[in-house]
């Protein structure tokens, strides 16, 4: 497990792929009479299985995962990093992210009902939009077909502007523009 503060994705700058593992022999000539094998360089990992129920706790009250990050002491990267790094740690977030989904669902049903007298349902939604993506997002899907739900038939048309007059091409060009404005407008 890594405890850096970058998401895997990123190289380390500064260190090789052999300086980060060295024998134990090589630290000082192999002479101390250790056994010769690897060990990882850096900063050992500040997670701790102990904090399993105090990240379930912060999301059973609806903490985000900046909060808990927070709370541990460690930054959003670690975090993300420890759930790339260890299935059993992935498998508490995920399970973190349901339960604080639950709390903010629960605490919503509650205010519709009047229990908070304050209660902004446009912040509310908001919130659940942007938070819980996958549950709470608008889905706006446009499918389009051709006759009797088939395929829309495409006809390209060749124009021939050899024989056109001039208020005949000025016509096409200022149709063409027109047709073009609003293709932009509607993208």
């Amino acid at each position: 497990m890594s405890d850096t503060d970058t998401p895997k994705t990123e190289k380390p700058k500064s260190k090789s792929k052999a300086s980060r593992k060295k024998p134990f022999g090589v630290i000082d000539g192999g002479k101390s009479g250790e056994p010769v094998g690897t060990r990882s360089v850096g900063r050992p990992t500040k997670y701790h299985p102990s904090m399993l129920p105090i990240i379930m706790e912060l999301a059973g009250n609806g903490a985000s995962k900046v909060e808990i990050a927070v709370e541990l002491g460690i930054t959003r990267a670690t975090l993300w990093n420890w759930t790339q790094d260890d299935p059993e740690f992935f498998d508490v977030m995920q399970k973190a992210d349901e339960l604080a989904q639950s709390w903010w669902e629960r605490m919503g049903r509650q205010a519709t009902f009047g229990a908070f007298p304050a209660f902004n349902s446009a912040a509310y939604i908001f919130q659940m939009k942007n938070r819980f993506r996958k549950d709470w997002q608008d889905i706006k899907q446009t499918e389009l077909t051709g006759a009797n739900g088939g395929a829309i038939e495409l006809i390209a048309r060749a124009v021939e502007v050899d024989h056109l007059d001039d208020d005949q091409l000025e016509a096409l060009e200022q149709a063409l523009i027109e047709f073009k404005d609003d293709d932009e407008k509607t993208a």
